[in-house]
């Protein structure tokens, strides 16, 4: 599922952008996770997307989410695999 606004979000992190496109030309998976003004860019492993957030203590937007992009090795920067968004709650 790729939810569009979550793409849009993406492109204005230009840097994190090119990371991606490095990582993926290195044959890495890669997730992308978009905060409030800040992104996060991490090999993906299958780690709990609220851990690596909560780790870099990245802020959710407005709306209280957090939102995330996915893409599998020997993918384009294009085509994320997932764009989607997470509800973040205190704990």
């Amino acid at each position: 599922m790729v939810n569009a606004e979550v793409l849009q979000d993406f492109t204005s992190f230009p840097n994190t952008v090119g990371r991606v496109a490095q990582l993926l030309a290195d044959g890495r998976s890669v997730c992308v996770i978009l905060g409030d003004h800040e992104a996060c860019t991490t090999t993906w492993d299958g780690n709990d997307i609220r851990a690596i957030a909560e780790k870099v203590e990245l802020e959710p937007r407005e709306d209280g989410r957090l939102g995330y992009l996915c893409w599998k090795a020997g993918s384009t920067v294009d085509h994320p695999a997932e764009a989607a968004t997470i509800a973040i709650t205190k704990r």
